[in-house]
């Protein structure tokens, strides 16, 4: 490519002479004409907040919706602390935990400790 700075404000040349470069594709033509070379244009908003934030949105929500349920079926915990030994057990997967997985084996983790210390 070829790329000549003259004293223009914004450097009118340097961006002709690339897009006539033969050895630029149209993807990278079209990427020169959108202002930025795969990155965000400054001044630029994201359009949908970050993947890291939905996934805590669903989970509070998820922790929001279960804990009512949770709170009903306490005492038939404390007559399956047990059962919910064996599904902690089975909870851990060979892979790293995903999000919920952990949420899951963190409220299941923290219910056999209440229960467990009720008695």
């Amino acid at each position: 490519m070829f790329f000549y700075r003259g004293r223009g404000a914004s450097g009118e040349l340097s961006f002709l002479a690339a897009l006539n470069s033969p050895g630029l594709g149209p993807d990278q033509a079209a990427a020169l004409t959108r202002g930025s070379a795969g990155g965000a244009s400054l001044g630029s908003r994201p359009q949908s907040p970050s993947p890291p934030a939905v996934v805590l949105l669903a989970l509070l929500l998820l922790l929001l919706l279960l804990l009512p349920l949770l709170l009903v079926l306490l005492p038939l915990l404390l007559l399956l602390r047990p059962v919910l030994v064996v599904v902690l057990l089975l909870l851990l997967p060979l892979q790293p935990l995903l999000p919920l997985q952990l949420l899951l084996l963190l409220m299941l983790l923290l219910l056999v400790l209440v229960v467990g210390s009720g008695e």
